[in-house]
């Protein structure tokens, strides 16, 4: 029933509680795990600025190497935190993968799901409600209104 199965993370210990529910799915149907994570760059498409020599001639041209710098750090340890988990899901022996992406989570995810053929999400939700959903947006209320494939949403205890 269940082939592929993408779990969003964010970095944190909240979106990390989606796993095990992940991972005894997987082991259940004998599925992968596809880990997704958005990093939020200044720069999701745009190339650094070509070098004319050692250093930058502008202001402009300093501050775009500084935001492209801290791009790539974010981009190396979204890389590293991820690889992380995925040794943790093989570790419990079920197939794992990962993929970064720099813009829109929803749509990225969604995206990324139909390219991959997943079959299920799982994810966390924040808990929020009222005026805080209404103002910070919530991911996981879209990806269940819109989503063409099952959603399991693991709610968080107590605000844990």
């Amino acid at each position: 029933m269940f082939k592929r199965i993408v779990v969003p993370l964010d970095g944190s210990p909240l979106a990390e509680k989606a796993l095990p529910y992940a991972i005894e799915v997987a082991r259940r149907f004998q599925a992968d795990i596809l880990l997704i994570q958005n990093v939020d760059t200044v720069f999701p498409s745009v190339p650094a600025p070509a070098a004319k020599g050692n250093q930058p001639h502008t202001r402009l041209e300093l501050l775009l190497r500084e935001a492209h710098e801290q791009d790539r750090r974010l981009l190396s340890a979204a890389g590293e935190y991820m690889s992380s988990k995925v040794k943790d899901v093989e570790a419990s022996g079920v197939k794992a993968s990962y993929q970064l992406f720099a813009h829109s989570p929803f749509h990225s995810m969604m995206e990324f799901c139909q390219k991959e053929g997943a079959d299920l999400i799982v994810m966390t939700t924040h808990g929020r409600s009222g005026i805080k959903r209404a103002l910070l947006g919530s991911t996981t209320d879209k990806t269940i209104r819109e989503s063409r494939i099952p959603v399991l949403v693991i709610r968080p205890l107590n605000g844990s």
